[in-house]
């Protein structure tokens, strides 16, 4: 049997009101958020939104700076697998306001299944904030320890306004430095993982606070992630784009996402 609307290409336009407080370039990005849920929208899709969004505050000579990191999971019914511009952002005014309005064309992927509720883990160990670890003492790391209600496969990333890494599983330039629980191995129903080798690094220069969120994602089956290669020769380097792409690439019946918020001061 075959779906003719397994793959369908829309095109779609998005607009973000700006303001005082938002800039351009940042309205765009919102402006080309709501685009692709518009075109999830027209190709049928039905829309479940997981949005992360992590905020900062700080006071510098009385006024207050907020720092947004917001993006989405859109699409349990499918995925954008590809888009490009047909109208770059621009400035457009209607009813007394100024908008970033962007027009997109996109190639939709429907999905074939929905999600399994058996897939699923209880997380546990992780302390809502911690102190800055400059010696890397090892008994500052973090302590997680992770249950899956089934077998599975477990991705670890971290994500904040100044940094978007891979944790778990690791791969090592140098085989000699590759410890056991850096390998990818499979998750067991019931059986309790601990990571204990992660340490919380100090918030970006001139900062006190970093909030950040580790999202725990598990697969059914061991789908390859590529990070790059650090300056210490760890596979951590990543961006936020490729992991919600990467995770958008698979069925909902063979992956969940969990996660978890924290903050590190100094």
């Amino acid at each position: 049997m075959i779906n003719i609307f397994a793959q369908k290409t829309v095109e779609a336009y998005g607009e973000f009101p700006l303001s005082d407080n938002i800039s351009f370039n940042q309205a765009a990005e919102e402006a080309l958020i709501e685009a692709k849920k518009e075109a999830l929208r027209k190709a049928g899709i039905s829309e479940q939104i997981y949005s992360t969004q992590i905020l900062t505050s700080s006071s510098k000579n009385d006024k207050l700076d907020e720092n947004f990191i917001e993006d989405v999971f859109l699409n349990i019914g499918g995925t954008i697998k590809s888009w490009e511009y047909v109208q770059k952002p621009y400035k457009k005014h209607k009813d007394g306001m100024d908008f970033a309005s962007v027009t997109i064309k996109a190639k939709i992927k429907k999905y074939n299944s929905k999600p399994d509720p058996m897939l699923n883990a209880r997380i546990e160990g992780i302390l809502p904030s911690y102190k800055a670890d400059y010696n890397y003492n090892e008994n500052n790391n973090f302590n997680i320890t992770i249950t899956p209600s089934i077998d599975c496969y477990l991705r670890i990333f971290y994500v904040s306004e100044s940094q978007t890494a891979m944790m778990y599983p690791l791969k090592v330039s140098n085989k000699e430095n590759e410890l056991e629980i850096f390998k990818d191995k499979k998750l067991i129903q019931n059986e309790s993982r601990k990571i204990d080798y992660i340490s919380p690094s100090s918030p970006p220069k001139g900062e006190e606070t970093e909030n950040g969120r580790l999202f725990f994602i598990l697969t059914k089956q061991p789908y390859p992630y590529h990070a790059k290669e650090d300056k210490d020769g760890y596979y951590t380097v990543t961006y936020f784009d490729e992991i919600i792409n990467w995770y958008n690439s698979i069925e909902p019946n063979e992956k969940n996402i969990l996660s978890e918020p924290f903050s590190v001061f100094r």
